[in-house]
């Protein structure tokens, strides 16, 4: 009886052992560096460009900071702490009407840092590159499309992650317009906010 209970007492001990030396693994998913992202974003904001009056008496008017843009580009995370942003995107401010158009277009190029608090938040900032900024009418708002000088303005940008794909934005962008023939600069400072999807 001796023996049988001191062989069981050295096979529990054994396998108590065995227990404490093989640790449970766990699976971490480290995002990749660099991902393709994909972005909407809606602003507004600036000096009035032109005002267009329907037939009902209505009026709308087109801001030189308005409008909504599709964007594309790459986020590489550079570190925990610090990641990078360069994107292309299409920014359209649009009056429609069954006889008629207005619309103002760009086309901004965007690097941006970032700084991450943590994984859900971070702040960052950069530089935007806008390219063939012009505005133009079609049906009875025909008109001569006019052409502003390429621009190169600031932006701030606050963004909330949400797992791994999802981020909203909010920001603000300082840009000023130039057009040959007008004097001073036209302020086309936007704010608003944005989504984007990371793959």
């Amino acid at each position: 009886m001796f023996i049988k209970t001191a062989f069981a007492v050295a096979i529990l001990a054994l396998t108590g052992a065995t227990q404490a030396q093989v640790a449970p693994t766990r699976t971490i998913l480290v995002p990749a560096p660099m991902r393709v992202m994909l972005g909407l974003q809606a602003v507004a904001g600036g000096d009035d460009l032109v005002t267009a009056e329907r037939t009902n008496g209505k009026t709308d008017t087109i801001k030189a900071g308005d409008g909504v843009t599709f964007a594309a580009g790459v986020d590489y995370r550079v570190n925990p702490a610090f990641s990078l942003q360069a994107s292309l995107g299409y920014q359209t401010a649009r009056v429609n009407a069954n006889n008629g158009k207005l619309e103002f277009t760009r086309i901004p190029v965007e690097l941006l840092a970032f700084y991450h608090f943590n994984e859900s938040w971070r702040l960052g900032g950069g530089v935007r590159f806008v390219n063939k900024p012009t505005l133009k009418g079609s049906g009875v708002a025909s008109m001569p499309d006019v052409e502003f000088d390429n621009a190169t303005s600031g932006v701030i940008e606050a963004e909330y992650l949400m797992g791994r794909n999802w981020g909203v934005q909010l920001r603000y962008v300082h840009e000023q317009l130039k057009l040959d023939g007008y004097r001073g600069d036209i302020n086309a400072d936007q704010a608003g906010l944005g989504v984007r999807y990371y793959f």
